[in-house]
């Protein structure tokens, strides 16, 4: 799995310490340029603390705005 699907993944889920995930619908339920936005903010918050974790935000955020609306779906179809 690369970056952009681990960033993904990791919004895209709820992940416990036990194991256990729950889907995050809130995140699901967003539009390309929402997911994009949310990320947007997340990365501005890790560049203080992690910045590994916000390089690979940055990665992700800039092939989100690369994408389509429907290669975007697709994406999160197949991570989904």
């Amino acid at each position: 799995m690369d970056n952009v699907e681990m960033i993904l993944m990791s919004n895209y889920y709820h992940i416990y310490p036990n194991g256990n995930q729950t889907r995050n619908e809130n995140f699901i339920s967003l539009p390309r340029k929402g997911a994009i936005h949310e990320l947007e903010e997340d990365f501005n918050l890790l560049l203080e603390v992690d910045s590994d974790l916000a390089s690979a935000y940055q990665e992700t955020i800039v092939m989100l705005k690369e994408m389509t609306n429907a290669e975007y779906e697709t994406l999160k179809d197949t991570l989904v």
